[in-house]
């Protein structure tokens, strides 16, 4: 017969020979793999027909097989590939969190509204809006109209000053001549006493007018004359921060009711929470709260609670909590949308173990725990309080006790893979 007649002929029932084999190479695998899943209470391997299938990450000779119904074996290298870990279940105070959205804002204690100290016009602006600025930093100058007046005033009280000198100086010799004409009784007691008077009075004369002068002098240097920019009045910053309101412009007229630029330092900064009504009597004055922001999702922010208002928002039922929040390097802005977590002491201890050892089984939550080197116990608990990196248990696990973290996981997928008879 011709070769290719020959093929046509034989080529079906060689396809299906092929195939009959490759279904018998995959039932001797199984048969294989199923051998490794032994149950601990007879410790006979089950039926081909309900075997389990191990995990093919873990497909080797140190697999884990489910045993018993809550109960796990894992050899050490099977632990190493999925990288479980553990962590034993530890005694602490159990803390609440109050969770809450917040704004950031001002601290007011840190808020410095700027004035000019006279009327006057305004000559130069050296800063921007959003500028850092530092103390005794130069923000403006301007010609303060009380200027000339009080320089005038300044002289005048000079001079007056330096005629007072003279009369005290007067008075002064007057008075020692009389105490010499007393001594050898060329004069009365009487006149000595006069003598005495007068100098006092002129004595009392030059302090009025050193006073004076003083705070003539003082106001001169508020407006920086005889400084830098004598002749001229000058504004300086009060305070280290950043100028968060700027409201003037060169050659305009202003007063010392006009409020010219706000300065506000911002290394620390108030986060206003609205604390629902239910939460309100967790929260109190001095306790520790945590910021987060969208813009930093992986970074938390240290804080501490203020001030808790004493009036709700009838439209929200909510209450005000101000949290003061370090902000060293200017991270947290001005009307951030903030989260704010609140630590309010339970008053008790409880037993806790880290978030990711707890897991979901028949909507049940459950720990496993190690109970050798290479076996596990699955434990229904019941929860209490819920932190974010740990959880109170209420109940099913003892302090001291180990329990899987890293790898909970897994153990569970085995748990049920094994109940589900490796379907």
């Amino acid at each position: 017969m011709d070769e290719s007649v020959r093929s046509l002929a034989l080529g079906r029932p060689v396809r299906r020979s092929r195939r009959l084999a490759l279904a018998l190479g995959t039932l001797l695998l199984l048969g294989g793999a199923a051998a490794l899943v032994v149950r601990l209470s007879g410790g006979v391997a089950p039926q081909p027909a309900a075997t389990q299938r191990v995990t093919p990450a873990l497909a080797s000779a140190a697999s884990p097989a489910a045993v018993a119904t809550d109960e796990l074996v894992m050899s050490a290298l099977a632990q190493r590939n999925i990288g479980l870990a553990d962590a034993p279940a530890a005694r602490r105070a159990i803390v609440r969190t109050v969770r809450a959205t917040g704004l950031v804002g001002f601290d007011d204690t840190r808020v410095v509204r700027v004035r000019p100290l006279a009327r006057g016009r305004l000559i130069d602006i050296r800063i921007a809006l959003g500028a850092r600025v530092s103390a005794g930093q130069v923000l403006a100058t301007y010609d303060p109209i009380e200027l000339s007046e009080l320089t005038g005033r300044l002289a005048v009280a000079r001079a007056e000053l330096a005629r007072a000198q003279a009369g005290a100086e007067a008075a002064r010799q007057a008075l020692e001549r009389a105490r010499q004409l007393v001594a050898v009784g060329a004069a009365a007691r009487a006149d000595l006493e006069l003598r005495t008077a007068d100098a006092t009075r002129a004595s009392a004369a030059v302090r009025a007018r050193d006073g004076e002068i003083a705070a003539l002098g003082e106001q001169l240097q508020r407006f920086g004359a005889g400084g830098p920019h004598a002749g001229g009045g000058v504004l300086r910053a009060p305070i280290d921060g950043v100028v968060v309101k700027l409201d003037m412009v060169g050659g305009e007229l202003v007063d010392v009711d006009r409020e010219l630029l706000t300065i506000a330092d911002l290394s620390t900064v108030w986060v206003q929470a609205d604390v629902p009504e239910s939460d309100l009597p967790l929260v109190g004055a001095g306790q520790d709260a945590a910021v987060a922001v969208a813009g930093y999702p992986d970074r938390r922010f240290a804080g501490r609670v203020a001030y808790v208002a004493d009036m709700l928002d009838p439209r929200t039922n909510t209450a005000r909590v101000r949290c003061a929040v370090a902000n060293p390097d200017g991270a947290l802005k001005l009307n951030m949308f903030a989260t704010v977590e609140i630590a309010a002491p339970a008053g008790r201890d409880g037993v806790t173990v880290p978030a990711g050892a707890l897991q979901q089984v028949d909507g049940k939550p459950v720990v496993f725990v190690r109970r050798g080197p290479e076996r596990f116990e699955r434990r229904d608990v019941r929860l209490g309080v819920e932190s974010r990196d740990w959880v109170e248990i209420a109940d099913g696990v003892a302090a001291g006790e180990t329990v899987v973290t890293a790898g909970s996981f897994q153990l569970k997928s085995i748990l049920l893979h094994d109940r589900l008879g490796g379907d």
